[in-house]
């Protein structure tokens, strides 16, 4: 394949009593934002030499400080970076490397794209991916063909694209940021058939974080509130049906059969999964942990929720059976973020 760079094997830890059994797993690759043992390491120095042990256990529930960050840190937007801010040293000093991670054998193919560059989403059958890179200090829009590894270009500036889905009829539902009067300002456009011609799909200012159902009947994405919350919204039909209030949360995510929503919200100051479906019913916990749990996405055959487990030093990959039972550690020796299954 040529654009691997490197493979490695992590270690499997021992199945603690009740956890996932990895025979249980889908074959199918994770796509992530792979850390290595030296990145891991080295992100985690600098947040205690920051911090020292305060963040061990996270305690300030997210506000629209998180929404400038991902249109700083995640977006891309030179700005933010100046500022010097931890998470923006983070990425420039330690940043990860876009990676395939076999979750059966805990292999990791690195690929050869810049560093920092962030998956996005797989097209319903499983053969484009949709990932962001930085292109002259903003990011853009790329999709990359799974069989032979080839590289398209989607989006282009001025605005900054760094987020996106696979919508309805051959479209995209992509984030477009700017900076309007000193200000990050963030809403969703929808290209034609093809992805070219994008109009505006949602208001903005503070819109992203899109996520398409596979079958094309919805769009799920977050807004930031005059309260500073993150809230989620969603759209059914796709195209034009009217915009329904889910409540908080954030990182929706589409089973394959589009019938739920993996996401995470606010519980006792701190994020945990939940899920429901996009006309709002169905809403419960998936299972509980001990630390923030974020970016999740469903597995294949729906059974499975892969999520970024942050204990305030350092993030590693976990999954949880989506009926919330068991729980287990991936790819142990490193970790990182942004995991599409």
């Amino acid at each position: 394949m040529k654009a691997l760079v490197g493979v490695v094997a992590t270690a499997l830890l021992p199945l603690g009593c009740g956890g996932v059994a990895i025979s249980e797993l889908p074959e199918r690759a994770i796509t992530l934002s792979w850390f290595d043992t030296a990145t891991l390491r080295g992100r985690s120095e600098m947040v205690e030499a920051e911090y020292g042990m305060e963040r061990e256990t996270p305690q300030d529930m997210p506000s629209v400080g998180d929404f400038k960050q991902y249109l700083g840190q995640v977006l891309g937007v030179e700005s933010a970076a100046e500022e010097g801010g931890l998470d923006a040293r983070l990425a420039r000093r330690y940043p990860g490397r876009m990676a395939f991670g076999e979750p059966r054998t805990g292999r990791i193919e690195r690929l050869a794209l810049l560093p920092g560059t962030l998956p996005r989403a797989w097209s319903p059958d499983g053969k484009r991916l949709l990932f962001s890179q930085l292109v002259a200090g903003f990011r853009q829009l790329f999709i990359l063909t799974h069989e032979g590894r080839e590289i398209q270009r989607l989006t282009r500036g001025p605005d900054v694209h760094a987020d996106g889905c696979f919508g309805p009829d051959g479209r995209f539902v992509l984030v477009s940021s700017t900076v309007k009067d000193g200000r990050p300002q963030s809403r969703l456009v929808i290209t034609a058939p093809g992805g070219t011609r994008a109009t505006a799909y949602t208001p903005g200012p503070s819109d992203y974080a899109p996520a398409c159902a596979p079958d094309g009947s919805a769009v799920v994405w977050v807004t930031v509130t005059d309260r500073g919350r993150d809230m989620m919204l969603s759209r059914s039909p796709a195209l034009d049906g009217e915009v329904r209030r889910l409540g908080p949360g954030r990182d929706p995510s589409f089973s394959a059969d589009s019938e739920w929503i993996v996401y995470t919200a606010p519980v006792a100051r701190r994020w945990g999964l939940h899920r429901i479906r996009a006309d709002g019913s169905g809403r419960r916990p998936i299972g509980t942990g001990k630390f923030n749990e974020v970016q999740p996405s469903f597995s294949p055959d729906g059974r499975f929720v892969v999520y970024v487990s942050d204990n305030g030093i350092d993030q590693r990959f976990h999954v949880r059976r989506f009926d919330g039972t068991g729980d287990r550690i991936l790819f142990t020796d490193g970790g990182g973020t942004d995991p599409v299954w």
